[in-house]
């Protein structure tokens, strides 16, 4: 089945308008802010939950925009094809601040046939220029403003929304993933979410799909299989045809120590990790298998992250490497260069090639009273890193999180069990000279 995906581009934003029928035509003028949408159709193939695209002729498009006193206007243009391309007519608004909430183009019987997928719909996370988008409109300026736009079909009414704007050549790519897991032993998968435990188990995974937005990884969608039987696991990405665009795969799978990150693959438009012959990504964590595999990772080591009265963990989103650091009661600083301090803490794991996590913790009984100061450092890389540290302090639970960039050292909180009092920080400052690893 033929389908077709589609994004807008204001060239300026500025409009003028006439009564007509409640809406409001665009006029043309000569104000030197101007703004004409530029529309370019493109392939869709992808499942068959996406509606299907009508192949009747474009006669207008029309948008909703938002105003700074949350008054709504509907405005309608009709559209022209110059030089092989799709244009509206020229249109202007006084300045401010406004938001787009709402596109669609018609057909000559004022029938819909495109539209923008609204927050509620299944396919609103894959759209990179959505629905509610704010701008600033100056005097005498020209902007350029994206969204995103699927095919509408009336059954799918619920799903969408309409706003307007310049349509790039978009595809959906996909790609299947399946792994097995080996158990070194049966043991280790006791409390796991496998079942039933056996020694080759299909590997519970996720995969985390990132788009690359000026230089820095953004979350489209995550997909996992605790809800697949013994099938592969399919992931979508959009790909926009007219343009180079990089992504990445992180891979991570449920070990007997939680969720541990296996792999990221990084490439550009639609060349994936190679799926071999069959067409699916295999897999295969520890040596169980008989015939080869796409990918062959070693088998989990069983870390058992400690816990107690006192635990920190520490995780993050990129291969830099990230440290822990806790100020025990007593002074002594828990880190990679003092992973054991005299009053019990120990830091379990330094994890120096991303991710983590890093967990820090004493066990029942043992953890002094008195004061506890939560850091994270940036060790290397130059990437900006987004970290999470969960805490669990004498049986009440914390969640603290952020970006670190290079060479900081990030103050996160300080806990103290006398005046059981709680003190986010959030201080940065650049580190000195760490000792080398």
């Amino acid at each position: 089945m033929k389908k077709l995906l589609f994004t807008f581009t204001a060239i300026a934003l500025l409009f003028v308008s006439c009564e007509k029928d409640g809406d409001k035509d665009v006029a043309q003028t000569d104000d030197p802010s101007t703004i004409e949408f530029k529309i370019d159709q493109t392939n869709f193939d992808f499942k068959s939950e996406v509606p299907e695209c009508s192949d009747a002729v474009w006669h207008d498009v029309q948008f909703t925009i938002k105003d700074e006193l949350l008054n709504e206007t509907t405005y309608t243009s009709l559209i022209f094809e110059v030089d092989a391309e799709h244009l509206t007519q020229v249109l202007k608004l006084d300045p401010g601040n406004y938001t787009l909430t709402s596109f669609v183009v018609r057909d000559a019987a004022e029938n819909i046939i495109r539209a923008a997928p609204l927050a509620s719909s299944v396919y609103y996370d894959l759209m990179t220029y959505k629905l509610e988008l704010p701008f600033t409109i100056d005097a005498f300026t020209k902007k350029q403003v994206e969204v995103d736009v699927l095919c509408y079909e009336d059954l799918a009414y619920d799903d969408f929304g309409f706003t307007w704007f310049e349509f790039n050549d978009v595809r959906i790519e996909r790609q299947c993933f399946f792994g097995d897991i080996c158990a070194q032993s049966l043991d280790d998968f006791i409390g796991t979410n496998y079942d039933p435990i056996q020694f080759d188990m299909v590997a519970l995974m996720q995969v985390e799909v990132y788009k690359i937005i000026d230089g820095a990884p953004v979350l489209l969608r995550t997909f996992n299989n605790y809800e697949i039987e013994n099938d592969c696991m399919e992931v979508y990405w959009p790909n926009r045809l007219n343009e180079v665009e990089e992504f990445e795969f992180r891979l991570y799978v449920e070990t007997p120590n939680g969720l541990e990150h296996i792999k990221t693959w990084e490439f550009e438009d639609d060349n994936c990790p190679d799926p071999g012959a069959d067409g699916v990504v295999e897999f295969v964590i520890g040596d169980c298998n008989l015939t080869p595999t796409d990918y062959q990772f070693p088998a989990y080591e069983v870390t058992g992250a400690g816990g107690g009265d006192v635990q920190v963990t520490l995780t993050w989103d990129t291969e830099a490497d990230i440290d822990l650091w806790v100020t025990d009661p007593n002074g002594f600083k828990i880190y990679y260069g003092n992973a054991v301090s005299p009053s019990g803490g120990m830091l379990d794991f330094d994890d120096t090639d991303g991710y983590g996590p890093e967990n820090t913790f004493w066990l029942p009984g043992t953890a002094p009273s008195g004061s506890y100061t939560i850091q994270v450092d940036h060790y290397y890389n130059s990437q900006p890193t987004n970290y999470t540290v969960t805490i669990l302090f004498f049986g009440t639970p914390y969640t603290f999180s952020g970006t670190i960039l290079d060479d900081e050292t990030v103050d996160i909180v300080v806990l103290n069990t006398a005046k059981s009092t709680v003190i986010p920080m959030n201080t940065r400052v650049k580190h000195a000279p760490m000792p080398a690893k």
